[in-house]
């Protein structure tokens, strides 16, 4: 935590320090020739910016970038023109062509599992099911996401797609009475230490080197005999066997 000097602004859900700003200026003096995208990439490169499926944030980075050049701190290439994405069209094939229902009890489909669509040829096929099969049919999902396919003996059941939560959503932080401040005050906070170097065994003789990290979160709920509003805090601890850094603390 040492050498980040002050902070300057908040961005997708990380604390920007003076020292980042830098080397984005570096960056973008040195590297001047890049498209906004490349631009962008180059600078989650730098600082290390990833989303939890280890893709760099590049929506966040360009709407700081955005910032960044309002401000007269830097200045971004021309923008590019680019067409829009051609639009995903799925032929459905026999493999998802209806079959006979699945009735009864549970018990009588045997036992369900959920298996993680990992590869292109599993993708495609769950693709394929849901533009089928769901009302809207299928759409591109946006951020970080995992398909699982609901399966038996009887073969495939269902589709799951699970996606991390907008950090911020106009919308919604509206209806719920969100600022930018207060959201940013409602993210958990970590706090963390290197190198503690923690002795045991017969006279002390065996040593391990630890770190240690502390996250507190505060929310509000409902008091179920009040129907009060009320203010509860956690407050939990880890061990990790490598240094941590604000690049790596949320993945130990």
């Amino acid at each position: 935590m040492m050498g980040l000097r002050s902070v300057v602004f908040n961005a997708g859900g990380r604390e920007i320090y003076d020292r980042d700003i830098e080397g984005i200026q570096e960056v973008t003096r040195v590297c001047g020739g890049l498209s906004r995208k490349e631009l962008a990439h180059t600078v989650c490169d730098h600082l290390s910016w990833v989303t939890a499926s280890g893709r760099h944030k590049i929506d966040a980075c360009m709407k700081l970038l955005k910032k960044l050049e309002a401000m007269g701190t830097i200045v971004l290439p021309a923008k590019q023109e680019h067409k829009p994405p051609p639009r995903i069209i799925i032929s459905p094939k026999s493999r998802t062509a209806p079959r006979a229902a699945v009735c009864g009890e549970l018990s009588d489909v045997g036992e369900v599992t959920l298996t993680i669509a990992s590869v292109t040829g599993d993708k495609d096929l769950w693709n394929e099911y849901v533009d089928r099969y769901h009302m809207l049919g299928y759409k591109r999902p946006f951020g970080c996401r995992i398909r699982y396919f609901i399966v038996s003996p009887k073969g495939e059941l269902g589709c799951i797609l699970l996606a991390g939560a907008a950090k911020s959503m106009g919308a919604r932080d509206e209806w719920i009475g969100w600022s930018d401040k207060t959201r940013l005050k409602n993210l958990p906070w970590f706090e963390w230490i290197n190198r503690i170097e923690y002795r045991f065994g017969s006279n002390l003789k065996k040593r391990i080197i630890v770190h240690v990290v502390v996250c507190q979160e505060t929310w509000e709920e409902i008091d179920p005999e009040t129907s009060a509003s009320v203010t509860k805090t956690s407050r939990h601890a880890w061990l990790s066997s490598k240094p941590l850094n604000r690049y790596n603390v949320h993945e130990r």
